[in-house]
């Protein structure tokens, strides 16, 4: 797999003037982009912030003279410290385009929010429990889950 650190702006859009610099930005296997934002404290629009930088990150592709088939895919990773999602989320949620019965539209745009409170909540409920000691904690399905949403871009 080829990896490449790229320019973590986005241009600027002059008519609008909201700049867009991640904190970090790849692009890997061919023209794919990976996108990390870091989130300290808690932001109620940072669902529509998440929406927003993927899409000004996927439309900012060069496809001039192009179809557009060329479009390459791109993933957010949001690691959060703080909860953005309802207590039925899991520790890493992954979404894309879907209609509402759940039918895969696209996945060129995936975002996957990692909240780190359900870690340490995961780990505490871990360090009172008789039946799982904590050197075996990161042997766990939902640890397990995290890699597997990290290292699956296809």
């Amino acid at each position: 797999m080829d990896l490449v650190v790229i320019n973590p702006g986005i241009p600027v859009d002059v008519e609008k003037r909201k700049k867009s610099i991640f904190d970090i930005r790849v692009k890997f296997n061919g023209g794919k982009q990976s996108i990390v934002e870091m989130q300290l404290s808690g932001e109620k629009s940072f669902k529509k912030r998440a929406q927003f930088v993927i899409s000004k990150a996927y439309s900012s592709q060069d496809i001039s003279g192009e179809k557009y088939s060329a479009l390459k895919k791109c993933y957010l990773i949001c690691i959060l410290n703080f909860k953005l999602l309802d207590e039925l989320a899991g520790l890493v949620t992954d979404y894309m385009f879907r209609d509402k019965d759940g039918r895969e539209l696209t996945d060129d745009e995936t975002i996957l929010f990692i909240q780190l409170p359900k870690v340490d909540e995961i780990l505490s409920h871990l360090r009172y429990s008789s039946i799982c000691p904590r050197y075996e904690a990161l042997n766990l399905p939902i640890f397990n889950s995290i890699a597997t949403s990290l290292f699956s871009f296809r």
